[in-house]
This record gives structure tokens, sequence and C-alpha cells, in this order.
């Protein structure tokens, strides 16, 4: 009930980082009005972006390549968030979901220096995220996003864990 949603069929939708976009369809898809113009989804994969476009692609949605920076780090970041709020139209909202840290970051890490898997994870596209480990990642995008111009920001860091019972629970 923070974002307020046109009911006129004119709502325009653009999920940045958008991935296969499975998570858009079940959170963003949910809370979105039925009658909309369009919603794209931006990531900077390639395969993403097929993978998506194969799966979801439709009159009033799709996907594209496109990277909203280089790197992934608090500057970037800013960087990111400036172009981010460029995009927008006069009065536009912004919903920004993503993961401050997770347990993947970490294995990651760690499997970069074994021996053993180290040529594959050092290959892994997966960027690691500018708040890890950070205790006030809220504070911290806050004051980026306030200082490019976004009014009405409210950030939450919200803490959930997941519990996998074996391997037919991670397959999609």
């Amino acid at each position: 009930d923070k974002i307020k949603w046109r009911n006129d069929g004119t709502e325009s939708v653009m999920n940045i980082g958008c991935g296969l976009f499975d998570v858009t369809t079940k959170i963003i898809g949910s809370i979105m009005p039925k009658q909309y113009k369009y919603l794209k989804g931006i990531d900077k994969s390639a395969e993403m972006v097929q993978h998506a476009n194969a799966k979801y692609k439709s009159t009033k949605v799709s996907f594209e390549q496109w990277d909203v920076t280089d790197e992934v780090n608090t500057e970037m970041a800013g960087i990111a968030f400036q172009n981010i709020y460029n995009l927008l139209k006069p009065g536009g909202d912004c919903l920004v979901m993503f993961l401050a840290d997770h347990i993947f970051f970490s294995i990651i890490k760690l499997q970069s220096v074994n021996p053993k898997y180290g040529d594959i994870f050092k290959k892994v596209p997966y960027p690691m995220s500018p708040y890890r480990n950070k205790t006030n990642a809220d504070l911290i995008l806050k004051e980026i996003v306030e200082s490019i111009g976004f009014k009405d920001v409210i950030v939450q860091v919200e803490d959930k864990s997941y519990t996998f019972y074996g391997a037919d629970n991670l397959k999609g």
C-alpha cells in the first residue's frame, strides 16, 4: 500500500536486475493493477534475459539486456540509483528489492579460492552486494537515494531464513 497504482491501464513498470523474472512475477505481479501498459525486465545477463523472454514475453511484457553499472560497490550503487532516478517519469515510483547479504555470497568467496572449485566460482557472474556485512545497510542506502533526489524513502532490512529439505526443493 506504499505504491499508489493507477487503475487506468497506463501503469508502466521496469524491473532492473530481473534475473529469471520468477520473483518479479510473484511479488510485483501480485500487487500490480490488472490493467497496465507494460512491464519491462532489465538484466545484465544475456542468459537471464533470454530465459525470461522465452518464458514470460507477451505483448505487455518484455526483457532487455542492460547494465546500470559495470561494478558493484557503494559508489557504483549511487550511479545505478542515479540512472534509475533519471529513467523515472515525473511522479514515478521506485520499488527496490535486493539481497544486502546472503550465505551464498560467503560460499562464492570461499569456493573461489578452493583449488578444486576456484576456476568455476571465479566465473560466477553473481554480484556481491556493496552492503554485505554492513550493520547499517539501510541507513547507507537511504542516504544515497535521498541525496539523488528520491522522496518519501522507506528502507527496510528484513532477515529471512529458508529451509531446503533436499535437492528437489532447489529445482525450478
